[in-house]
């Protein structure tokens, strides 16, 4: 079973997309988890055994939707971890929506922080030089890039949804 069909995924940013007023998180460089209440996914549609600290913390019954990471540089350790339960200390499942929940996107990651303490932060984004900014503060610590989720539209969309886009490489504003 392939979870693409369940998940909300992002498009690239392109030249022209305004980002303004949009929420700004860190892109996780880790692999992509749906928690569905039971049970946690890979993106493939594998079951990834978790430590029972992690297990203990996610709620029964509500499905979150989230990224397997090491942090900054940790890309090969939660592979491990997905694939081969290799867990250390520094992996992490942190959440970035609540796919039940109908309201926005900030909706729905405050329903997800009150429900899992392991959540994403985000900024509202300025303008296209605010969003440039902090892409280079990322990727200047070695981060992988940033994920922009339009603040108003409602509901969790599964497949391609231009609300949720991920910028890798530098913003230019003209």
């Amino acid at each position: 079973m392939n979870l693409d069909q369940y998940l909300t995924l992002g498009v690239d940013w392109e030249f022209g997309m305004c980002l303004t007023g949009w929420c700004a998180s860190e892109k996780q460089d880790g692999c992509r988890a749906l928690w569905d209440g039971q049970n946690l996914w890979s993106r493939g549609g594998r079951i990834i055994p978790i430590p029972g600290s992690i297990r203990a913390a996610l709620p029964d019954g509500v499905r979150l939707d989230g990224e397997v990471h090491g942090g900054r540089g940790g890309f090969k350790a939660a592979v491990a971890a997905v694939l081969h339960g290799h867990w250390t200390p520094a992996i992490r499942f942190t959440v970035f929506d609540c796919p039940d929940h109908p309201g926005s996107w900030p909706q729905r990651l405050a329903e997800a922080a009150r429900l899992y303490a392991d959540c994403v932060s985000f900024t509202v984004c300025e303008d296209l030089q605010h969003a440039n900014a902090m892409l280079l503060e990322v990727q200047g610590g070695q981060g992988e890039g940033l994920v922009f989720r339009h603040p108003t539209a409602l509901g969790y969309v599964r497949g391609r949804s231009r609300h949720f886009v991920k910028v890798k490489g530098v913003i230019y504003e003209i």
